[in-house]
């Protein structure tokens, strides 16, 4: 792609993304997003200067920004990412007959937009891409997995209410055979051990937040996420498919179109940490169903290649209005 098109990029001066992208981008604008008008003046300003043709928002501000810009300079086309899998409360910002597109990166999310009346013609629906980067393949030397002949189940987790770890250790402590569970991602681990029981405690590990993610993911069994709202596309599913686990997960936002029921793993009603647990039970007894189940998600995996998603969102940039399914 960088060969044919020239990428720019608005944030702000401390934002990861900035780093990760210098080596890619033709241009930068640092804004501070805490006006939006002004910001969507300079936004409009950098985009005549540099004859860009399409300006895509991945962040709620960024989006604000954009809709200002365009006020400023309509020549450029704007698409606004949605990833969250809330229906929008800022009517002025969604509903506006500036942006030129919408993209989701699931159905339901789609379908969210719907809820508010924005025409079906500017939703668009593409999955995320999974892609290796280098530090993924990095083992690292000390990975605190117990050498045992245990069961693994792991969870990545976020201390947001919204994400559900609370249910997954609920599920945890009403599981009823043994294994190890080791958590990623949470670095206050004991804002959550006095919702595990005695004998759950004993059989959890923190591993806080770690970058060598898919290594620790291989040497799993089983993984579970347990989200009540919001998410749609969860890339750590698509991190635990990639590493060959089997899913546990919540009928929340898109990850039912993610993780096929009763082939990639199993989806549970949201909250519903008993019916979790049973199936935990139900998966870690029966060795051919997580062999069955891990070849269909290594299967599954190759079909969010980062190669579809870039010829996915050019055909969009260019018109073309794509409801992508997997």
């Amino acid at each position: 792609m960088e060969k044919k098109y020239q990428i720019y990029l608005a944030a702000k001066n401390d934002a990861g993304i900035v780093t990760l992208l210098q080596k890619h981008i033709s241009g930068f604008l640092p804004l501070d997003f805490s006006d939006y008008k002004s910001d969507g003046r300079q936004l409009a300003k950098f985009i005549k200067n540099n004859q860009i043709d399409i300006v895509h928002t991945f962040h709620n501000k960024g989006h604000k920004v954009g809709v200002w810009a365009k006020k400023y300079n309509s020549e450029f086309k704007l698409f606004v990412n949605r990833g969250v899998d809330f229906v929008p409360t800022n009517l002025f910002y969604y509903l506006n007959p500036k942006i030129d597109g919408y993209i989701c990166n699931s159905h339901s999310v789609a379908n969210k937009l719907k809820r508010i009346l924005i025409p079906a013609k500017k939703i668009n629906v593409l999955y995320n891409a999974f892609t290796i980067e280098g530090e993924f393949h990095e083992n690292s030397k000390n990975n605190n997995i117990i050498k045992s002949d245990k069961l693994k189940i792991c969870t990545i987790a976020s201390g947001a209410k919204w994400k559900g770890f609370d249910y997954t250790l609920k599920s945890i402590n009403e599981v009823n055979c043994d294994f190890d569970f080791y958590v990623l991602g949470v670095d206050k681990k004991n804002e959550y051990m006095q919702l595990q029981s005695s004998d759950a405690a004993k059989k959890t590990h923190w591993l806080g937040r770690r970058k060598d993610i898919i290594p620790i993911l291989s040497k799993m069994d089983l993984f579970i996420y347990t989200p009540v709202s919001g998410d749609s596309c969860p890339n750590v599913i698509l991190e635990a498919m990639f590493a060959g686990l089997p899913v546990i997960s919540t009928n929340v936002g898109g990850i039912p179109e993610l993780v096929k029921h009763e082939k990639g793993g199993m989806i549970v009603k949201k909250k519903d940490y008993k019916c979790a647990a049973r199936n935990i039970e139900l998966i870690l007894k029966d060795d051919q169903k997580r062999k069955n189940m891990r070849d269909f998600n290594k299967g599954q995996i190759g079909k969010y290649s980062l190669e579809r998603k870039i010829s996915g969102l050019l055909k969009i940039y260019k018109g073309e209005n794509i409801k992508e399914t997997i």
